[in-house]
Formats: C-alpha cells, sequence, structure tokens
C-alpha cells in the first residue's frame, strides 16, 4: 500500500504587521491500502489489525475503517462463500516531516488473529491390543487450544490435558503396542503430522 501525503494553502499578506498570513490544509490519499483477509479454517476468526508508526514518524496515525473483523468457520461453506472473507480500509493521517520527498516506510500494519489449535489423536495398535482417548471422563479423539494472542510475556501457554488407555491382548517384554500420531489443523485446514510416539511395554510401565 501507498500513500501521499500533500500540504496546500493560502499565503495573504498583513499590510499591518507586514508579514505573511499563511492558511495550510494538509491531506493522506492511499492507494491499495485495502486489507482482505479470507478465512479457510474449520473454527471462527476475529482478526484485530493495528498501525504503529516509526519512532521517526510518530507524528504520523493510522486508523482502520474495521478494528477487528469478526470472520465464521468455512466449515460447511463454499471457497468463494461472502460471509468468510472481511474488509478493512488503512486511513492515515497527521503531519508528515517537509523534508520526507520519497516514497518512504512510515510505520507497520499488524493483524492478530485469535485462532488456536485444533489437536487430532490417532492410536495405530500392533496385534490386537486396543487403544482409547478419553478427556474428562468422556471419548473423544481432539483437544481444543484457545489462541495465544493476549498472553502476557512469560505467561504459560494454553495447555490440556488428554487421558489414553489399552486393552487386551498379549503383553510381552519389549514388544511394541503401537503408535500415537497427533495431528494439528493449520489454517489452511490441512493435517500435519505434530509428533509421533510409538508405545513399549516399558514406555507403559514408567508411566504407571
Amino acid at each position: 500500500m501507498e500513500f501521499t501525503y500533500t500540504v496546500s494553502g493560502t499565503k495573504t499578506w498583513d499590510a499591518a504587521k507586514h508579514e505573511y498570513v499563511i492558511s495550510a490544509t494538509d491531506a493522506w490519499s492511499g492507494s491499495d491500502n485495502e486489507i482482505t483477509v479470507t478465512n479457510h479454517s474449520n473454527a471462527a476468526v476475529n482478526a484485530e489489525f493495528a498501525f504503529a508508526p516509526l519512532t521517526e514518524y510518530r507524528t504520523v496515525n493510522g486508523t482502520f475503517s474495521q478494528n477487528v473483523l469478526n470472520l465464521p468457520t468455512a466449515e460447511g461453506k463454499a471457497v468463494d462463500a461472502a460471509e468468510i472473507t472481511g474488509k478493512t480500509v488503512l486511513t492515515l493521517s497527521g503531519t508528515l516531516e517537509k523534508a520526507t520527498t520519497a516514497m518512504t516506510k512510515v510505520g507497520t500494519v499488524t493483524n492478530h488473529s485469535n485462532v488456536g489449535i485444533m489437536s487430532k489423536f490417532n492410536f495405530a495398535p500392533e496385534g490386537d491390543i486396543e487403544g482409547s482417548f478419553t478427556k474428562d471422563g468422556t471419548s473423544t479423539d481432539k483437544l481444543e487450544l484457545d489462541t495465544i494472542k493476549n498472553l502476557d510475556e512469560g505467561s504459560a501457554a494454553p495447555s490440556d490435558t488428554m487421558n489414553f488407555g489399552i486393552t487386551g491382548g498379549a503383553i510381552s517384554e519389549n514388544c511394541k503396542l503401537g503408535t500415537i500420531t497427533v495431528y494439528i489443523a493449520p489454517n489452511d485446514n490441512s493435517n500435519y503430522i505434530f509428533t509421533k510416539t510409538e508405545l513399549t511395554e516399558a514406555a507403559v510401565k514408567n508411566a504407571q
């Protein structure tokens, strides 16, 4: 995005004081200053915008036509559905030093999202071993973690606990019981292997 700062006005001679009276008006105009956000994830998104001027241009202010875009989940909606897309326009105000004549960076636009992480657990058993995941006594294979957007520096990141149990089959010493794979759902709604752990009889004993 690019902005142009202009100053216009009049200069009138004051015969009583033998000096000019200057009346000036400044204005900003922008191009490509519209920001578009589309939510293709399976969770609702609140996209929050902020403008921070560089130290040497602290007299420049930035405002958005929409400070926050509330976008619903893309689940069950067409890829080009209008409701999963939002737009905001950045407008600049304030003053700029006369010596600034070339195109230069005056500030930074940041976008924060409230999207957390959806984790999905899978157990691939060896032989006739069976495994199941529970949370708070309820069978489930998913965990949702909140966003870290509003955390203070040094604060603990959001966390949660999933319980896992196995049944059936004969267990011999140092035998492989199966593999647990954890997937996360990023903003592009794809699945990536986040971590994989092989369960052995020794690992089960260590966990007891």
